[in-house]
């Protein structure tokens, strides 16, 4: 188990512009996973749109944020939900490269540093 102590992170959803309410339900989720596991939750994201477009604000708007030490976590229902497209993986796998992301956690699995 991760030690969520030193860990600041963001919830991050993602849904279709037609399923709005599915932002809310992740968010739920997410915050009840946070809460049971003991995640200090500084910043949620909610965006509406495709995983393929490279141009999400809220996305880069959390990418920034963690290029910037505010956040070195990401709490997310799937990794789907982070990206659809290379340019995006990219950006996430860089992340953990340059030791700046930490852990990735989904309510079913984790992805940090060391897997």
């Amino acid at each position: 188990m991760t030690n969520n102590n030193n860990i600041n992170y963001c919830i991050y959803t993602r849904a279709q512009l037609h399923c709005p309410e599915s932002l809310l339900k992740q968010v739920k989720e997410l915050t009840k996973m946070a809460k049971k596991e003991r995640c200090n939750i500084v910043q949620i994201y909610g965006e509406l749109g495709s995983g393929a477009d490279t141009k999400r604000p809220l996305f880069n708007s959390m990418i920034k944020n963690i290029k910037r030490n505010k956040i070195n976590g990401i709490l997310c229902t799937g990794i789907h939900v982070l990206s659809r497209n290379y340019k995006s993986q990219e950006k996430i796998d860089s992340l953990f490269k340059d030791k700046k992301l930490s852990i990735i956690k989904t309510p079913n699995s984790t992805i940090n540093n060391t897997n």
